[in-house]
């Protein structure tokens, strides 16, 4: 049989095993959440620096104007065409 003093020993191990065991949980839930909160920053801060560095160096008016001429070709080969009046 067990002692009494044994048994309280194991019933204060158990509750300090939970406390940890919680403890140590909330910390990485914690963790997950600052690392989640800083790649997400992090990818808005690269993108405003790329809109920027578009912005800067003109490749924004150049990547629509490629678009512009590519709807342009696309819609000629469906057969529309300009009509000077």
């Amino acid at each position: 049989m067990h002692s009494k003093g044994s048994s309280s020993r194991l019933s204060s191990l158990v509750v300090k095993t939970r406390i940890s065991s919680l403890l140590l949980s909330m910390f990485a839930t914690f963790a997950s959440i600052y690392v989640a909160g800083r790649l997400w920053q992090d990818g808005q801060n690269r993108v405003h620096l790329i809109k920027q560095l578009d912005r800067i160096t003109g490749q924004g008016a150049i990547k629509k104007l490629s678009e512009l001429e590519m709807e342009l070709a696309a819609a000629r080969q469906e057969g529309f065409s300009l009509q000077k009046a």
